[in-house]
């Protein structure tokens, strides 16, 4: 499980990332994959979906290109996101339950 990418440690990643907890993307870094977290923050580029039960922060320099579900999402000014994107607690629930269904395919 990666919790957090961050400027010197793994700057790009291939591959879905889950959290039990929080996952933070920073702004220099890459995820080709889908990320699902409680909580989260992205301020860089994920080109996959992004499933998060609580909050979700996506910073001025993030670009995200796919699908957003999220309990509650704050989006700062410049950030570019590419997909459709669904709040409130239930639908995240509905999108949680489809991904353990599907063996963590965001895309079925």
């Amino acid at each position: 499980m990666l919790a957090a990418l961050r400027h010197g440690q793994v700057e790009a990643i291939e591959g879905n990332i889950s959290a039990l907890e929080a996952v933070y993307i920073g702004k220099e870094n890459v995820v080709l994959g889908n990320v699902s977290a409680n909580r989260g923050r992205i301020a860089g580029k994920v080109k996959g979906n992004v499933v998060v039960q609580q909050d979700l922060e996506i910073e001025a320099e993030a670009v995200i290109l796919g699908d957003i579900a999220a309990d509650l999402i704050s989006i700062k000014k410049s950030a570019a996101l590419q997909g459709n994107v669904t709040v409130g607690q239930e639908q995240v629930q509905s999108i949680a339950q489809k991904i353990q269904s599907s063996g963590d395919n965001l895309d079925s």
